[in-house]
């Protein structure tokens, strides 16, 4: 017998799996589209790093004070294509 390969496959729209190297953990998403894995990646490490870092120095913040946004999805999202308020003015036109 000859092993050729395998693919795993779920119906659920998304999976993150958590997986500890010892001393280090990797997180692995299967998405469907357009979701992008490496986003959900990234937030959940932005969010693992926060929560680490408030039990570690105030272990009193409520989580919903914690900032979970990545910082390129902020300027991305938040900054340049959410916010994108600008459009073409014609020029004035007086009577």
């Amino acid at each position: 017998m000859e092993w050729l390969g395998g693919e795993e496959r779920t119906n659920y729209p998304l999976t993150l799996s958590v997986d500890e190297f010892g001393e280090a953990l990797g997180l692995t998403a299967q998405v469907a589209e357009p979701v992008s894995a490496d986003r959900v990646c990234g937030y959940m490490q932005r969010a693992l790093e926060q929560l680490a870092d408030a039990l570690e120095q105030a272990p009193n913040t409520p989580v919903r004070e914690l900032d979970i946004l990545p910082s390129a999805e902020r300027a991305r999202d938040l900054l340049e294509e959410l916010n994108r308020t600008a459009a073409p003015c014609r020029a004035a036109v007086h009577p």
